[in-house]
């Protein structure tokens, strides 16, 4: 968890890893020693946990998937309709629903 804590951290940066031999390396030495907590035996009923899970894959959503769900979505419906018909010039009129799109137009 830690190691993927700080490589979750790390992400954004560009860098590369350096080797540096013990005599040089003075100051990490000790956390290099640092003991880790002990945890408990994975048994066959304990998966262990995901930090992240990164797919190259990008799945694509056809026309008609996209239709029938935004079909089903009442914010999309009331946005389709709200946009159909134009935007009122106060946000009172807006219904509650789209008013944080209404701060975007």
């Amino acid at each position: 968890m830690r190691i993927a804590r700080w490589s979750d951290r790390l992400l954004c940066f560009d860098y590369d890893a350096i080797y540096r031999a013990e005599a040089q390396n003075h100051m990490t030495d000790c956390l290099s020693r640092l003991p880790l907590p002990t945890t408990p035996e994975l048994d066959s009923n304990n998966e262990p946990e995901f930090v992240a899970l990164l797919s190259t894959a990008l799945p694509a959503v056809t026309q008609s998937e996209f239709d029938s769900a935004y079909t089903a979505c009442p914010e999309m419906a009331a946005m389709h309709a709200q946009i159909s018909c134009g935007w009122s010039s106060s946000a009172a009129a807006v219904s509650p629903e789209l008013k944080p799109y209404y701060r975007q137009t």
